[in-house]
């Protein structure tokens, strides 16, 4: 058994910081950077850190998360060239749904960067209530 987090490397102060907010009340996050940084594997472990209250990859939860397979961490690929409005509709639907097997959903967007401004819009208000 041991931290998911060891698997993030050379981001000491990140990771621990990422540690800290875990155990807040914050509803959104955004991870930035570079492709290959590592964001997606910070969110999954993230996403498993709130769900499980652990960091540990010892629990089938985890397995899951990490695995992108898990029913209350929806990750959300872009369909064409960027995330449009029909398909942002579809993530504020996903939100408002309650999870099956967690306390909470997780929805993680990939390359939210490329989002159009419409769903941009769409989402923002979803995004920015509790």
């Amino acid at each position: 058994m041991s931290s998911l987090w060891a698997k993030i490397i050379g981001q000491d102060r990140t990771v621990e910081r990422l540690r800290q907010l875990a155990d807040t009340n914050v509803q959104s996050f955004l991870f930035v950077g570079p492709e290959g940084c590592g964001k997606e594997l910070a969110a999954r472990i993230f996403a498993t850190t709130l769900i499980t209250q652990s960091d540990k990859d010892d629990t089938r939860e985890a397995d899951l998360i990490m695995r992108g397979e898990f029913s209350d961490v929806n990750e959300i690929y872009r369909v064409g060239a960027a995330v449009d409005a029909d398909e942002a509709e579809g993530i504020v639907l996903q939100s408002s749904t309650t999870p099956l097997e967690a306390k909470v959903k997780i929805i993680i967007i990939h390359e939210v960067h490329l989002m159009r401004d419409a769903a941009a819009v769409r989402l923002l208000k979803t995004i920015e209530e509790p």
